[in-house]
């Protein structure tokens, strides 16, 4: 028997919190009943697409929607679902241009919808993204959300479920041996302090912020290191800012990781400055290998699954440098083996949420 083939839609396939939250449930689940393909809206080749492609999965890629194409648009998607008709399913990452759904939808298929934050920012941008998604309620017909403020923000009053950004708590785990060798790899000292950050340089992400943040904590530690993992359109920007800041020589740029798991175990500290989230993946990755992690007070409480988290009520960058320091000192003793434990009880385990997934899918594919 042929297994359900679930359509998923994303902008790209990199390295990103939403793109990982798929390709962890991708992994998980049982691919002889539910196979996963991919409709994207770029033209390069984005970082899972060889991972996509060797666990059966197939890609297709269509042009980006702007208003001013929406009628080329439609029709390549017309054409599309005209030769795939084996898609009974659509389940759309890409929450801020939503026409894919609408075309889908007149096809007969089953739409969902899946918010990933909390906001589209401030400005005319922000008032444009807000503009296109203003339909989302009717066009989709499940509304799935990563958060409980996620999902109030994009569906406002409408029903949605939360569908937890779950990871593989067998991989999250504190190692002694991954501390070592990541810190041997990157030549930093054994006893050196380390703050570190995992995601995109977007400007949600704040990188300016915190290379401001770990400068301030340099001056005071000057055995310190801070590690950026990640890639982005901001990257060159943030390496700008690192030799004015006089910090370049303590700070690395690691590019586009699949280690992520290891490259935490070297960190102390991760310290997470976002503008918004909705629930970051990267937060329960850095919890299940015991990481210390500061975040702002608007991130959502959903994500305080540990003792680990704390909030910082402002953005000023000297009361983060005094949370830094805080918190070493008061989470240096912790056990760091012991967290994955806490995070797969509290729902954020991928086994569990890949077979609730896989169960509905099975059920709307029928």
């Amino acid at each position: 028997m042929e297994p359900v083939r679930v359509l998923m839609v994303s902008f790209n396939m990199d390295r990103c919190g939403a793109e990982t939250f798929i390709m962890n449930i991708y992994r998980a689940i049982d691919r002889t009943r539910v196979q996963f393909d991919f409709l994207l809206h770029c033209s390069y080749k984005s970082a899972y697409e060889d991972e996509i492609l060797s666990l059966g999965g197939r890609i297709h890629k269509i042009q980006p929607y702007k208003i001013y194409n929406k009628k080329a648009y439609d029709k390549e998607l017309d054409d599309f679902f005209d030769k795939h008709p084996e898609y009974k399913i659509i389940h759309g990452h890409l929450y801020n241009r939503i026409e894919y759904l609408a075309v889908a939808k007149k096809h007969g298929l089953v739409t969902i919808s899946h918010s990933h934050s909390s906001s589209n920012g401030k400005g005319p941008k922000a008032w444009l993204l807000n503009f296109l998604h203003r339909n989302i309620n009717m066009v989709a017909d499940y509304r799935f959300a990563c958060s409980e403020e996620s999902g109030q923000w994009l569906y406002k009053t409408k029903d949605f479920k939360v569908i937890r950004n779950a990871i593989d708590t067998d991989i999250f785990i504190f190692s002694e041996d991954s501390r070592r060798k990541i810190r041997e790899e990157f030549n930093i000292g054994e006893n050196t302090t380390v703050l570190g950050h995992v995601g995109r340089f977007l400007p949600v992400k704040q990188h300016s912020v915190l290379l401001n943040i770990f400068a301030s904590f340099h001056r005071d530690n000057p055995d310190s290191t801070l590690l950026l993992v990640g890639e982005g359109p901001l990257l060159e920007n943030a390496e700008k800012l690192a030799e004015t800041l006089n910090i370049k020589d303590s700070v690395i740029f690691t590019g586009s990781r699949s280690d992520v798991n290891h490259l935490l175990c070297a960190m102390d500290l991760f310290v997470f400055p976002s503008e918004h989230e909705g629930l970051p993946v990267t937060l329960v990755e850095a919890q299940s290998t015991g990481l210390p992690c500061l975040v702002p007070a608007h991130i959502t409480e959903e994500i305080h699954v540990t003792e680990l988290m704390r909030k910082i009520e402002s953005f000023d960058i000297e009361t983060w440098k005094d949370a830094c320091e805080k918190a070493l000192s008061d989470y240096s003793s912790y056990q760091r083996n012991k967290a994955h434990e806490i995070v797969k009880s509290s729902g954020f385990d991928i086994k569990q949420t890949a077979e609730d997934l896989q169960e509905f899918y099975l059920e709307q594919g029928k």
